[in-house]
């Protein structure tokens, strides 16, 4: 999810002139659009009146909207204007839920991207978008998931303007999301010499938070928190960010009381930050309080993955003709994103078969999903989603590689911790994994198996009893 803050970062040297104590740069951050893509044939409403989604009410957005859409509409070139429009689009996006506005967002930027529709007019050779257009375009790329492309168009615009802050952070900020953390830290230290130390030690913590000194990246999260509120009061919403990622590493850490006090604190601060609802309330189902979520919830039925985390709390309320309701909007809404082809939400489709699915073949569609999503991104949640289905479908390959991916970048994580720890889940050191038996070698478990089906029930029954007696020696 995309989160855009305003700081104004002062560099403090005194040859700097009075220019450069202006507004340095706007933070592009988080972008973990959640949801799914179950889908399958559309559905058409029973009759005219049927509701199918609310909207969220962007009515106290309009006189802003209006006014710059004029403005642009009589200087179509003045690339300022288009900035403030697309970014105002984005922010609305952002906060709302509403998508429709990054599709705003990317038809203002539209005629610098595509030179030859500007005006009407067709160009032999048009000169590069400017920077701020090309910025813009990496986070649309961002909230679409084109990493990749969204790194390119980074990194072609760092080339030309190797002081441009934002870009640095948001291209950390991606390396992040896909667990390329020697390239997020080199992006944290090239922002270092761009921006404000108190921005790139906050880069640096949220590397650190996921790569095995969480304790140290809480610490330091929270005097930066403390800083920025003694010093930056008028900027709420900075503050919010900050705490909530405080918030996420304390949950990580399994640290209940300090992680419900800072959610709670950045919850209260503010405009509506969907991001934050969503981890907050994955913090509150984690910790058995349905109905806290559906309490905080309740009107955010327009955004997918709230929705889902409602549905989620209905059931564990045992509400369940509430938690049915939920259930269809989700699966309407899913239905409707693959007509659009639209593969963003693949983790929260997973996390919706896992919860409210559980035949062989729904379970075998979450694994398929999850894989498919840990190849685009590796955050803490795609693991957990990825180990939940590898335990669900019993894929002793699966769950090695998140076991690989812990080991090799540290990751703290107490709700991964658990699923490993549970009794189903059997590890052993310099083997392979292996899920719900406890026969070393898989091939050989599979042979006794297939050859206990043409056993009689005698033999079958001896079968178990050496089984279980294997277990014994092997427990003891």
């Amino acid at each position: 999810m995309l989160v855009l803050l305003t700081i104004n970062i002062k560099r403090r040297k005194a040859e700097w002139s009075s220019y450069h104590f202006t507004l340095l740069f706007m933070i592009s951050l988080f972008l973990l659009l959640v949801t799914s893509n179950l889908f399958a044939t559309p559905r058409t409403p029973s009759n005219g009146d049927e509701t199918i989604t609310t909207l969220p009410n962007s009515q106290k957005h309009s006189k802003k909207i209006q006014s710059l859409r004029q403005q642009l509409a009589a200087n179509p070139d003045d690339v300022s204007i288009a900035e403030q429009l697309a970014t105002h689009y984005i922010q609305i996006a952002r906060t709302s839920s509403d998508n429709r506005y990054y599709g705003y967002a990317k038809a203002v930027l539209k005629p610098w991207l595509s030179p030859e529709q500007h005006a009407g007019k067709k160009e032999v050779s048009s000169p590069p978008p400017p920077a701020e257009i090309v910025f813009l375009q990496a986070v649309l790329q961002q909230h679409e998931h084109q990493y990749t492309k969204a790194k390119a168009t980074l990194k072609t615009l760092i080339q030309k303007q190797p002081r441009h802050s934002q870009a640095w952070l948001t291209l950390s900020i991606i390396q992040q999301l896909q667990g390329d953390y020697t390239s997020a830290r080199g992006s944290c230290a090239a922002l270092g010499k761009v921006a404000s130390s108190w921005l790139s030690s906050l880069c640096y913590s949220q590397i650190m938070s996921l790569t095995g000194s969480a304790e140290r990246a809480l610490t330091l999260q929270q005097a930066l928190a403390l800083q920025l509120g003694s010093n930056h009061s008028n900027n709420t919403k900075t503050l919010q960010w900050v705490l909530g990622l405080s918030a996420e590493t304390a949950y990580r850490l399994g640290d209940t009381n300090q992680a419900k006090a800072l959610f709670e604190k950045a919850i209260t601060l503010s405009q509506r930050d969907a991001y934050l609802l969503r981890v907050y309330s994955d913090f509150l189902l984690t910790n058995n309080q349905p109905q806290s979520v559906l309490k905080l919830l309740k009107n955010e039925t327009h955004d997918d993955a709230l929705l889902l985390r409602l549905a989620i709390a209905a059931k564990n309320a045992n509400e369940e003709k509430l938690s049915q309701r939920y259930q269809k909007m989700l699966i309407s809404r899913y239905e409707a994103a693959r007509l659009r082809n639209s593969s963003l939400h693949e983790r929260d489709e997973a996390l919706f078969l896992l919860e409210f699915s559980h035949t062989q073949l729904a379970l075998k569609k979450a694994l398929a999903l999850a894989k498919d999503n840990w190849k685009i991104q590796k955050e803490p949640d795609d693991a957990l989603i990825l180990l939940r289905a590898a335990i669900a479908n019993q894929s002793s390959v699966d769950l090695q590689t998140i076991q690989n991916w812990i080991k090799t970048n540290q990751l703290q994580d107490v709700r991964i911790t658990k699923l490993l720890n549970q009794p189903k889940v059997h590890v052993q050191r310099g083997r392979g994994t292996e899920i719900n038996h406890h026969l070393d070698d898989e091939k050989q478990r599979e042979v006794l198996f297939k050859k206990a089906i043409r056993l009689s029930e005698r033999d079958a029954y001896l079968l178990r009893v050496l089984l279980k007696q294997s277990n014994r020696k092997k427990g003891g």
